[in-house]
């Protein structure tokens, strides 16, 4: 097992990368006019990347977005908007 700090470390380092990731997605959404708030991003994210690795197409090729249009409709986003 690991001692306490490294484990801490270890969590914080993927906290960290996983908000890096959610950032990068709110920053581009915000670019293409996306009215959804940082915490919606932080849901819908994580979601993604998890419906993207289930095997239902090839390297989950319109998987990714169709889960953002869905997850992102509950947020009260156009389609056309969440699609971009």
């Amino acid at each position: 097992p690991l001692p306490p700090l490294r484990l801490g470390l270890l969590a914080g380092c993927a906290v960290l990368s996983v908000l890096l990731g959610v950032a990068v997605y709110r920053v581009l959404g915000e670019a293409l006019g996306v009215r959804a708030g940082f915490p919606a991003f932080c849901l819908v994210v994580p979601l993604v990347w998890i419906v993207r690795m289930l095997p239902v197409s090839l390297n989950g090729l319109g998987v990714g977005e169709g889960a953002f249009v869905l997850l992102l409709g509950m947020f009260a986003v156009p389609e056309e908007q969440a699609l971009a």
